[in-house]
Formats: structure tokens, sequence, C-alpha cells
């Protein structure tokens, strides 16, 4: 389908924000559904209102998410723009995720803007997909036009996203978890890098990581991480706590990394991120030490399988190191 004909699904914004809320209300998976929220109490904050918040459940948790809704096809300047706009509402509800709705599509190389940014992209593929159950009762040319976008099975990276999503944080699928988080790395890193090792100890026995990954580039991002931080591998921990990961967890991988060993540089995969002992942690381990660990979430492990199609999954990792060396 080419763009003009996106474009004309609907004549007016708001026809699309309440057809949009009308799947949102029948899709078990969304409550809570609310139009036009009021995001800010403050006086001079007043007219910032998204146009949709509703809270979403899946298996390790549920989030309030704010959709900002767009009847135009997103390109060029408006893509800073709609960017610029929705971080500003989400700097006014930090605790919430951000969602950019439109009906049309998105060249992959835009959706990767949004992606760095943690907005999520609904577009009308994206739509169709959510809503593939609530668009089987619908008829007219709207909803054969979103039926049409379905693909005829799933693609490598929903089914990883699914996985994901199905996946209970907690001890009882501790091993389905580090199993999936191993395969996300390979799909969305290797090639360049080689296949990852698992339960790899160092000489002791005592440091044992979930993952290590040999990094033999000569160009690109996994060449400036090993000459920037010694990572001729890169070290990997999965956590799949209820909670966030702690203090021990960031000194259980930095003692893992050393200068002569596998080098200076881990990611540990959590459910739900790091608590302040831990991202104080992870500062000391850089201060003091030049061990770079950083902390992804699901939010952060979607957005970078979603990276895959288009190459830019490094890119998400890339935004994660500039968030916090810029925060030290």
């Amino acid at each position: 389908m080419q763009a003009q004909e996106v474009d004309r699904l609907f004549d007016r914004e708001v026809e699309f924000v309440f057809w949009l809320v009308g799947l949102l209300n029948q899709n078990p998976v969304f409550s809570q559904v609310t139009l036009d929220p009021i995001l800010s109490s403050r006086k001079e904050q007043r007219d910032a209102r998204a146009d949709i918040m509703a809270v979403r459940a899946n298996a390790a948790n549920t989030e309030t998410l704010l959709i900002e809704c767009k009847n135009r096809p997103l390109y060029g300047r408006q893509i800073s723009e709609a960017i610029a706009q929705v971080k500003h509402y989400g700097s006014l509800r930090p605790d919430t995720r951000m969602v950019i709705a439109f009906p049309g599509r998105i060249a992959d190389i835009d959706r990767i803007k949004f992606t760095a940014e943690k907005i999520e992209v609904w577009d009308l593929d994206t739509i169709a997909r959510i809503f593939r159950a609530q668009l089987g009762n619908e008829s007219g040319r709207l909803a054969q036009a979103l039926k049409a976008s379905l693909p005829s099975r799933e693609t490598p990276e929903e089914a990883l996203i699914r996985e994901l999503h199905e996946c209970t944080s907690g001890r009882a699928q501790w091993s389905v978890y580090q199993k999936l988080i191993g395969r996300v790395l390979e799909h969305c890193f290797c090639p360049p890098l080689n296949t990852p090792l698992s339960e790899s100890p160092d000489e002791s026995g005592v440091n044992r990581r979930d993952f290590v990954l040999a990094n033999f580039s000569d160009s690109g991002f996994w060449q400036t991480i090993r000459d920037r931080y010694s990572a001729d591998y890169i070290v990997v921990d999965a956590k799949n706590y209820s909670g966030k990961v702690k203090k021990r967890d960031v000194l259980q991988i930095a003692n893992y990394l050393k200068h002569y060993g596998a080098g200076l540089f881990g990611i540990i995969f959590s459910r739900n991120g790091g608590d302040n002992s831990a991202l104080v942690t992870a500062r000391e381990q850089w201060a003091h030490y030049q061990k770079l660990v950083i902390i992804l979430n699901d939010e952060a492990a979607i957005a970078v399988i979603n990276g895959v199609p288009s190459g830019e999954s490094t890119q998400v990792l890339a935004k994660e190191i500039q968030d916090f060396r810029l925060r030290m």
C-alpha cells in the first residue's frame, strides 16, 4: 500500500483516535483506557494532553502507556517534531511508556530514531498485529487494509518479542529467560560477534557468566567497543528477577571483567532494570576501574530486537552507553 492510500484511511485525526480507543477497549491486554488525559496539574502545562492513556499487562508486569496519535505520514522534520512532543509528554509523566501511533508506514531508518528514544511505534502493521483478533470482527476498507498488512507468519523478531512477553519473571522460568536471551544475542549481534558461549567461568571457577561473545570486529560499533573498552569479548548476564537487579549483581559481572581477560564491557539483561544501588555501583565500577556495565530492561531488549531488520540494534546499545556516560 502506498503512503497516499494510507493517508485516506481517516479524514480527521480524531476519527483515528476514537477507532484506536475502540480496539484498545476490546483487547483484554489493555485496561483503564482514557481519552485526552491531562498530564500535569501545573497551570502552565494544562494544555499538555496525550491522545490516549491505557494500561498494558504482560507476563512480567503492567505498564501505563501514553499514546500520541498522528493522522499523517511521518518523515523528515516531522520525525524530530514528533519525538520532541512525545518526549515532552514523557517528561511530565516519567512513569509511563510512550507510544506514537499513526495509520501509515514508516521507513526503517526513521523507526530506529523513535526506538533509540525509547518511543514505541504503532504503525499500520503493528496495529494490525496487536489487534489481530479484534480486526477479525470488523469489515470495510480500513479493516481490509489492516488485515492485508498482516504477514502470513511471525517474523523471527516478532517470535522473540512474543516469547519475552510470555516468559514470566521469577525463579520458575529463570532458565527459559536465560536461553531466550542467548537466542536474542545471537539473532541481533551474530555476526559480527561470534556465537555466544554459555556458562563461561574464569580460571578460579568462582565467577561464572551466562554468556560470553567473542568480538573480533574490525569496523563499526563493535570495533569501537573493543578499542574503547578493551572488549575483545562481550560479557552478558540474564536476570529474570521479578524486581530490579541490585548492587551484588553488578559486582558479580564486574568481577569477571578484567583488562587481561574478557575485557571491560558487560551487559545485564534484567526484566525491570536496576535499582539505585545497582546504578550507583555501575558508576563506581566505571569511575574507579574503567569497567562499563549497562543494564537493559525488557523495553530496551525489545528495542534491540526491533532494530534487527534495519541493522540498527547496536544503536540502542550506543544510546544506553551515551545516557550512562552523560549521567556521570
